[in-house]
């Protein structure tokens, strides 16, 4: 049997960590944006929010069958390695937004 090998070409190597995401749609596509946002210090000790970001789109049948793919991975991670559970600090940060009543607003709209 012949090996056939498809060439890819690499455009974009860096790894993005993700602490934000949105996730938006038309009627033919699905859009989510990959967010990477932290506060960065000038020099002269002014304060800028950086954004970086990844879109990806998706046809709506290629998200849900990317849906079934993730809900996979993550019941074997847990069967692997224990339930993922909410971190205490974020539990936290939940419960002191909620006793202020304020209402949440996106950061960044990109």
């Amino acid at each position: 049997m012949e090996d056939k090998r498809m060439g890819v070409q690499e455009l974009d190597r860096q790894p993005l960590y993700c602490n934000q995401m949105t996730v938006s749609h038309s009627p033919t596509q699905f859009f989510l944006d990959f967010r990477l946002v932290y506060p960065q210090f000038s020099p002269d000790n002014q304060q800028a929010t950086v954004a970086l970001h990844k879109l990806i789109v998706l046809e709506p049948y290629h998200l849900k069958e990317t849906i079934k793919v993730l809900q996979e991975n993550v019941q074997r991670y847990e069967k692997a390695y224990g339930k993922i559970t909410t971190p205490k600090a974020v539990e936290r940060a939940k419960k002191a937004h909620k006793s202020t009543g304020a209402i949440s607003a996106p950061e960044y709209m990109g």
